[in-house]
């Protein structure tokens, strides 16, 4: 067997087993493990789980669902040495799930490195002996070996492919891999399939699952935005191979449910609801850990369940219901929003876009994508349409959070669509360019919110972009005493100095300018003012002992 400690991934991931005997109930898997020797429930949490306690928590939680079937399992979970969740670490460990656990089920490695297929019985068997248990970062994980990244293979399809299984044949043995997910914040969850089984677990009271992750049309943004009533459960369908229970939230004593909330919640502190989603849950679990037939469907699955479990029977099939009707809302939901779009899309595209047309569009066709990746501001730019860019970026704003002073983008938008964020930072590239090529009427169609002056290169400005600035500088209301000094200098005050340095070049020596000049720099006075003013303060706390600590 391959020796799993000389993994070229194991900076990223690190894997071991659940072991009463050992510190923190964890140890190291042995080299060479033998992946095929017994059943496998591995517990693959989120990024935070950084040591072997981590590690041994979610394994601890998987083998309290086994109940006295954990016998017969060996416990394994992971940790994550670096706990960074950004996206080439998911890649990271996602190759080292495919090398360490996935491929050892169905290939051997000879002298030299190079895998050779086993007989298609022993693989798939061999895969259905693994359950993967996972939480957060976990699911994003697993799911980016198993997703259809070219809409037909995945990278472990890919493998089984390239030494030899068919194509049916590795349909059959990915099918065979089961995953449960708790509180996956993916963003292509319901929009990207998979070909392994997956069962999801959704709360919509987890923080984690904000749109801010999603594009408008997402099935992430619909379940985050959807009104619930406390009494809801929706058993949804996402794909062939995906089904999600979906509640509002577990309990009402807790704010966020991101973290452990299915399990850690006691009984008593559930809403009723939550209580019935979790013996639904575990019912479906332990039919998977309990069983070893090869899987054909999810609808299999469902029925052997319900079989062994009659008392969940009317309830399931009614949540099975209200799952279809709430799926049949959200693709409906994301007809409407497309076709909203692709209505206004040919108008601009075509010259024919009125102010009428931006005005009765509404939020989620407004932010939406092409194709190519263009929303209707992108449009309206390349199309060089000025009057469809003032009223389309004027609805957007209305739309988009206000501006807050000393906060990054990805704050502001935390509770917004992804579409959203990425529109400011277009829109901030378009500001830039318009004004850099003197394209005076963009700019002031562009102009519309105060923070568009930021960053703007005043020094070298034409003379007549210097006076367009100066003049939306001169309306800006900075008697705001909420906005705190430090992050008013430090986004306006350089500007502000750069423009009025630029003011008083000998090209600029025109009526118009002096007559504005005199406000600005009274804005740039009241800047230092407030400055001073602030220290004075700083100095006189630190005085009389009120600044020490």
């Amino acid at each position: 067997m391959h020796d799993i400690t000389n993994s070229p991934y194991k900076e990223w991931i690190r894997i071991g087993m659940r072991n009463e005997d050992m510190p923190h109930h964890w140890c190291k898997l042995p080299p060479n493990y033998d992946w095929r020797a017994r059943c496998k429930l591995i517990s693959i949490g989120g990024n935070g789980n950084e040591d072997a306690r981590g590690a041994n928590y979610l394994c601890k939680t998987a083998r309290s669902y086994l109940g006295k079937d954990a016998r017969d399992f060996d416990l394994l979970g992971v940790y994550y040495p670096n706990g960074n969740k950004a996206e080439q670490f998911v890649a990271f460990r996602a190759m080292f799930l495919l090398d360490e656990i996935l491929v050892p089920q169905i290939a051997d490695r000879d002298a030299f490195g190079n895998l050779h297929r086993l007989p298609f019985e022993e693989a798939w068997r061999n895969m259905r002996k693994v359950v993967f248990w996972t939480h957060c970062h976990g699911g994003r994980v697993t799911r980016e070996a198993t997703k259809l990244l070219d809409g037909i293979h995945s990278r472990f399809d890919e493998i089984m492919l390239s030494i030899g299984y068919s194509e049916k044949e590795a349909e059959i043995i990915h099918r065979q891999m089961v995953v449960f997910h708790h509180n996956n914040p993916c963003a292509d969850l319901g929009m990207v399939p998979t070909h392994s089984t997956d069962f999801y677990r959704i709360t919509q009271a987890d923080e984690q699952n904000r749109p801010v992750v999603y594009n408008s049309d997402s099935f992430g943004y619909y379940v985050a935005t959807e009104q619930m009533a406390e009494h809801d459960i929706y058993y949804v369908s996402l794909s062939k191979n995906e089904r999600a229970f979906i509640i509002p939230r577990i309990s009402p004593y807790k704010k966020s449910e991101h973290n452990g909330a299915y399990w850690q919640v006691p009984k008593k502190e559930k809403y009723e609801t939550s209580q019935i989603e979790e013996d639904m849950a575990l019912a479906f679990f332990r039919e998977i850990t309990a069983s070893d037939y090869m899987i054909e469907n999810c609808e299999q699955i469902e029925k052997s369940v319900m079989q062994k479990n009659l008392h969940l029977q009317d309830l399931f099939e009614e949540v099975k219901d209200d799952g279809a009707d709430f799926m049949e809302n959200f693709h409906e939901y994301q007809r409407d929003v497309r076709e909203e779009f692709d209505n206004v899309r040919e108008k601009l595209l075509n010259n024919q876009f009125t102010s009428e047309d931006g005005e009765e569009i509404c939020q989620e066709a407004l932010f939406l994508h092409d194709s190519e990746g263009h929303n209707l501001l992108d449009l309206a730019v390349q199309k060089g349409d000025v009057a469809a860019v003032a009223v389309i970026w004027k609805n957007m704003l209305e739309a988009m959070p206000p501006f807050e002073y000393g906060k990054d983008l990805k704050n502001i938008y935390q509770d917004f669509s992804n579409d959203m964020l990425e529109t400011k930072k277009k829109h901030q590239f378009y500001t830039t360019q318009a004004f850099d090529t003197n394209n005076k009427q963009m700019f002031l169609a562009l102009a519309q919110n105060n923070d568009a002056l930021v960053g703007l290169d005043y020094l070298h400005a034409s003379a007549e972009m210097a006076l367009c600035a100066v003049k939306k500088f001169c309306d800006t209301d900075w008697n705001d005493e909420n906005i705190s000094l430090p992050a008013l200098d430090l986004i306006y005050g350089k500007n502000l100095e750069f423009l009025i340095r630029r003011c008083r070049q000998p090209d600029m020596a025109n009526e118009e300018t002096k007559k504005l000049l005199p406000d600005l720099i009274k804005k740039r006075q009241r800047l230092i003012k407030r400055e001073g003013d602030f220290i004075s303060s700083v100095i006189q706390d630190v005085a009389s002992g009120r600044g020490s600590r």
